[in-house]
């Protein structure tokens, strides 16, 4: 008892010596498998992954076939998963199914391996796995446990990932409507406003699904997403209404319409595709506006940041930036952001103009060089000044895209594209153990956001790589 206070307290070392002290004492002790447990718990709490997977798997070899032994091999799959390792993740949730005795433990193996499947783009096979789990007769045998609605979540992710969008939809639709008391119903009804939003691009039936979610169960962290996503689309509608009302009458009105929808797209939904295309939409139609050097550099952010094996190209984009918009506030930072990378500026500097103040922002002094000391080093995109626009709308944007992935807000969900949310299945696994959720960072300071405002970089802690604090 004394090695569980100290574990509570996180004093590990302590912690042993009392273990170590009570199985000398008593070998045979009836509580070793918890001390083995615990001990492996402590492990995984310092992120020490491989010894925590060594001692789970001390526990698994004494005590196979028990609940403890059970959990032990649940925690190493969900180890190796939250570490990518999908297929040493598969190989443990294998092993978990065949060895238990236990229903839950069985199930959770199979709806985890399944998981695991989709992960490695074998949705057909996951598909397999899940088709025995359901009962046979859902409207007759419907079960207290929320398992059910997390077997139709994870079989409509897959059916999306393969083309089957209308089966996915009926899938989740089924999800609300057999389990609507389940813990799982509001993510169910989110998800269909997802699969409407990004699969089938049908923005008003995404809206209609949004709505009715965030009507739904207050305790869901969904409710909360759904209104968001429902925002965001209202913003987005508006704002691609005022460009066409606009006509030729003002560019300048125009090119600042469409700034702002590339901002709702990357900063409020995440999706790093239609944000750099309508950057560059800025650039190619409303070149001679104020809002064209802003809109070159976030592309140019973009590539370096947010796309794999982009660097060259970026930092091609970062000098184009400089050739031409000279003037610019964002070709400061482009040449910052060179430095740092290491690439070559020569003749560069000697481009720069003086900086003339746009319709976006009152300019203020040219911020600190970034630290070229530590790698990775990058400003935000359109950093260049340190104040906020004044745009209370492009600054709504922001607020509501920082809310958007707040680590509170966001648990797995097992239909989102896998390559933007592994690290969703970390934090919400983190949340079932107990530990403490990474707390959030900050985002370096740029032209369009508020610099005091808190942005979460995600559900785990922000990489050195990265944008220092996160991306934004």
């Amino acid at each position: 008892m004394k090695g569980l206070c100290y574990f509570e307290r996180r004093e590990y070392a302590e912690m042993q010596r009392s273990f170590d002290e009570a199985l000398r004492i008593e070998p045979r002790f009836e509580r070793k498998d918890d001390i083995l447990f615990t001990s492996a718990m402590a492990a995984e709490r310092e992120r020490n992954r491989p010894e925590a997977v060594r001692r789970y798997r001390e526990l698994v070899q004494a005590y196979r076939g028990s609940e403890r032994g059970d959990e032990g091999l649940l925690h190493i799959g969900d180890l190796y998963f939250e570490a990518t390792r999908y297929d040493s993740a598969g190989l443990a949730y294998e092993e978990l199914g065949r060895m238990t005795r236990n229903d839950t433990f069985f199930r959770e193996s199979q709806i985890k391996l399944a998981e695991t499947w989709v992960r490695r783009q074998n949705s057909e096979t996951a598909i397999e796995l899940l088709k025995p789990l359901l009962p046979k007769d859902e409207k007759q045998n419907r079960t207290a446990d929320d398992f059910p609605a997390r077997v139709r979540l994870l079989w409509a992710r897959a059916d999306n990932d393969i083309g089957r969008h209308e089966e996915a939809l009926a899938r989740l639709r089924g999800a609300v409507e057999l389990y609507p008391a389940s813990n799982f119903a509001t993510e169910a009804q989110f998800q269909v406003g997802y699969t409407y939003e990004v699969y089938l691009d049908s923005l008003e039936s995404a809206r209609k699904a949004y709505d009715q979610a965030a009507k739904m169960s207050a305790k869901s962290v969904f409710r909360e997403q759904a209104q968001i996503r429902l925002n965001n689309l209202n913003a987005l509608q508006d704002l691609r209404s005022r460009i066409s009302e606009t006509g030729n009458t003002d560019r300048e009105q125009q090119a600042t319409a469409a700034l702002k929808i590339a901002e709702l797209f990357l900063f409020a939904q995440d999706e790093n595709d239609e944000a750099l295309a309508k950057y560059r939409e800025v650039v190619r139609d409303y070149g001679d506006t104020k809002a064209a050097p802003r809109a070159a550099y976030g592309a140019a952010w973009m590539r370096l940041k947010r796309y794999e094996g982009a660097r060259d190209s970026a930092l091609s984009e970062f000098a184009g930036v400089i050739r031409t918009y000279p003037a610019s506030q964002q070709a400061r930072s482009a040449l910052e952001i060179l430095a740092a990378e290491g690439a070559d500026t020569v003749g560069l500097g000697g481009l720069l103009e003086e900086v003339r103040p746009d319709t976006l922002a009152a300019l203020p002094s040219l911020p600190e060089p970034p630290d070229t000391s530590r790698a990775g080093v990058s400003a935000s995109p359109l950093e260049g000044d340190s104040l906020a626009t004044g745009d209370e709308e492009l600054d709504d944007i922001r607020r509501r895209g920082a809310r958007s992935r707040d680590p509170r807000a966001t648990q797995l969900s097992p239909i989102l594209d896998p390559a933007k949310h592994d690290s969703i299945a970390a934090a919400r696994a983190a949340q079932r153990r107990g530990a403490r959720p990474p707390g959030p960072g900050t985002v370096a300071p740029d032209s369009l956001v508020n610099p005091d405002r808190v942005v979460t970089p995600g559900e785990v802690p922000p990489d050195s790589s990265k944008v220092p604090g996160g991306e934004p």
